[in-house]
C-alpha cells in the first residue's frame, strides 16, 4: 500500500486506515509525523474521522431497530 502521493500528502487508503484504527504500526508512524506538518491532510482526517463516527452512530441506530 502507497503511504503517499506523489505529491506528498497522504493518501486517502492511509488516511481511511487510520480513521479506523487500522493502518499497520510502521506507517501510522509516518502519517502521524507527516500529519504534525501538513494542514490539508490533518483537514482531510478530520474529514474522514467524521465520516466514519456518523457510520458508527448510523450502524448502532440500524442494529435498535432492527433493520
Amino acid at each position: 500500500m502507497q503511504v503517499f502521493t506523489r505529491t506528498g500528502h497522504a493518501t486517502e487508503e492511509s488516511l481511511g486506515l487510520r480513521a479506523l484504527g487500522d493502518l499497520p504500526a510502521s506507517q501510522r508512524l509516518l502519517v502521524e509525523e507527516h500529519l504534525t506538518s501538513c494542514r490539508p491532510c490533518r483537514g482531510r482526517l478530520r474529514e474522514v474521522l467524521q465520516f466514519v463516527d456518523l457510520l458508527r452512530v448510523l450502524s448502532a441506530a440500524s442494529r435498535k431497530s432492527g433493520c
